[in-house]
């Protein structure tokens, strides 16, 4: 007799149990978390070419049997806003892309095996009192018989240095 007594309470408890509702009403805001280390914050700034650009490549220079281009938007290199100057001395890192004819997006460095063809940047900070603009070379070194890739458009993407652990590597 026990034994059912026992077994009809567990049943009973658990029957109890089962039948509330775990769920109550939201409770109030918590407070503002402290700010993140020094560096960890900022937004990612992103460039675009206009969809009506100009983009046509300009032989430079050959070099061991390869032809050097650089890419031109609108007969100029792509000019960036100082602001990215601060992102990359602060350790941030940049991004290039190409979106091709056949709407393939490309980041950079990039090997084409099919064509022997590298392409690569560089960024470059004129002096302070220059009044020059900052900007990206984009560069293609391909066979003299090949073409470089056609581009449609070209993304410049900036990311912010972030709190980081670094580890030792053994």
């Amino acid at each position: 007799m026990k034994t059912v007594f026992s077994l009809a309470a567990v049943w009973i408890v658990f029957t109890v149990m089962a039948g509330c509702d775990k769920q109550g009403p939201m409770g109030p805001p918590g407070e503002q978390g402290p700010d993140g280390a020094n560096g960890s914050g900022g937004s990612t700034l992103s460039f675009l070419t206009p969809a009506n650009a100009t983009i046509h490549w300009e032989v430079s220079d050959g070099w061991g049997g390869d032809a050097l281009s650089e890419l031109r938007v609108n007969d100029n290199p792509i000019s960036l806003p100082g602001s990215l100057r601060s992102i990359i001395e602060a350790g941030g890192v940049v991004m290039v892309y190409f979106l091709t004819e056949d709407d393939r997006w490309l980041r950079l460095p990039e090997i084409e095996d099919a064509r022997y063809a590298h392409y690569s940047y560089a960024y470059y900070f004129p002096g302070e009192d220059s009044g020059n603009d900052f900007y990206i070379g984009l560069y293609a070194r391909v066979k003299n018989d090949m073409l470089p890739i056609v581009i449609k458009r070209v993304k410049v993407v900036a990311l912010p240095a972030s709190h980081h652990e670094e580890i030792e590597l053994k």
